[in-house]
């Protein structure tokens, strides 16, 4: 009884002090809600993978398909309808685990990051992040909810590798 009792209180106890900025990986279903400044809203659909430092795979599904690659300096666009690839190399690092280590709680679930010259709002429960909400340098409102989160789960690195079918073009930018 006391062991049983002693690792539900340590159990809890990790709970009550998550802190989003100890995430390695982080998996989930999402939403994406961008709505302009006319109040025209789109709504994306898919799924995101994460590694730190900063690897990611953002495969959108619905209403469209593409899937986006994310490392240290480079984006890779992935967009099959266009049979296109497009490969940025990015200057900021922008990326999820450091916009998560920039983060603040400011209450219970609520965190605040100012991070290159954006406020984001995260919202969790405990180690899960279920939503952040942020406003884009076009003043589109964004809203990004997650659902069926796995934070540190082992990932598989081959993941992040772009599968750019070999008829596709190739537009460096």
């Amino acid at each position: 009884m006391k062991k049983t009792l002693l690792a539900l209180c340590f159990g809890l106890s990790s709970i009550i002090s998550a802190d989003i900025t100890k995430l390695v990986t982080f998996q989930a279903n999402f939403e994406q809600i961008i709505i302009d400044e006319q109040n025209k809203k789109i709504t994306y659909k898919g799924n995101v993978i994460t590694s730190a430092p900063s690897f990611a795979m953002w495969k959108y599904n619905n209403p469209i398909n593409k899937t986006v690659y994310v490392s240290k300096d480079k984006v890779v666009i992935v967009e099959p309808e266009l049979e296109q690839a497009i490969i940025k190399k990015i200057q900021s690092n922008l990326d999820f685990f450091s916009l998560l280590q920039q983060a603040k709680e400011i209450k219970k679930d609520l965190y605040v990051a100012d991070y290159l010259q954006t406020k984001y709002f995260i919202k969790t429960e405990g180690l899960k992040i279920v939503s952040i909400v942020y406003t884009d340098e076009f003043e589109n409102r964004v809203q990004i909810l997650f659902h069926d989160q796995k934070v540190n789960k082992k990932v598989d690195f081959k993941q992040f590798t772009p599968a750019i079918p070999q008829e596709f073009d190739i537009i460096n930018d």
